[in-house]
């Protein structure tokens, strides 16, 4: 009795409600789901809740998602309930620290060149759309949206890469990130780097890419190295793995 009641998102009500249509018949297998932006409107949410959502039914292998096609159910009969707690929803250690940037440099370079290919120009908008609010969130000196905003935008870059396997690994990543970035100053260096960024992927521009994440990494190693949370060889094996991940000079 202990145990603290969770809050559910958004998304996580229309991956209730699409499961429960599914369990009532009223959705069947290789029936195709009405677009995006209509299950929003019908739903009364937003675009993104929903896209969140079908990413999360297609990890848990109740979706197809067919990109430039639809979402199509699959047989009901395959559904997996998927935990709502990933293994990563921890308190944030010294140790673990080094962790989650070691997995963000290795996953999130990779993602990034993906997203520079792959992204929809919906979810370029979309990126465009959370880099304003974090530019907003910065002039007003309003560090709990930026935050908000700022994981969205990694988040959003995960899901652009369209690979499923490693947007859940990332989403799984999402409470021990969210605690790292609220943690840390924001400013507008910081800011500089995600817009470096959202040009190359909105460039197609993969190498680019590429190289302005590895500039962020850069950057956020540099703060954790200034408030002493990561030690002096934790950031060596940091700055080689970025070196090794940007493949030329990075954006500093």
């Amino acid at each position: 009795m202990d145990t603290k009641i969770r809050p559910q998102t958004v998304s996580e009500a229309v991956v209730e409600r699409i499961l429960a249509d599914i369990s009532a018949g009223q959705l069947t297998a290789e029936q195709r789901l009405p677009p995006q932006r209509e299950m929003a409107r019908r739903l009364g949410v937003s675009n993104s809740s929903v896209r969140e959502a079908l990413q999360s039914l297609q990890t848990m292998g109740v979706i197809d998602i067919r990109h430039g096609v639809g979402a199509f159910v699959l047989d009901p009969t395959h559904i997996r309930p998927m935990p709502k707690h990933g293994p990563w929803d921890v308190v944030l250690t010294s140790r673990r620290i080094d962790e989650l940037m070691e997995a963000r440099c290795v996953v999130e370079v990779g993602l990034v060149r993906m997203a520079a290919e792959r992204a929809t120009d919906e979810q370029i908008e979309e990126l465009g759309d959370c880099l304003a609010k974090m530019t907003r969130a910065l002039s007003q000196n309003d560090g709990q949206l930026y935050s908000e905003f700022d994981v969205r935008f990694h988040m959003l870059l995960a899901e652009s890469s369209q690979n499923v396997l490693l947007s859940h690994f990332t989403h799984s990543l999402g409470a021990t990130l969210q605690s790292l970035i609220e943690y840390l100053p924001y400013s507008s260096a910081g800011l500089l780097h995600h817009r470096y960024i959202v040009d190359a992927v909105r460039g197609r521009n993969p190498a680019a890419a590429a190289r302005a994440m590895c500039g962020l990494m850069h950057h956020t190693v540099s703060l954790l190295r200034e408030h002493g949370h990561l030690t002096e060889s934790a950031c060596k094996v940091l700055d080689d793995c970025l070196a090794a991940a940007a493949g030329s000079p990075v954006i500093l």
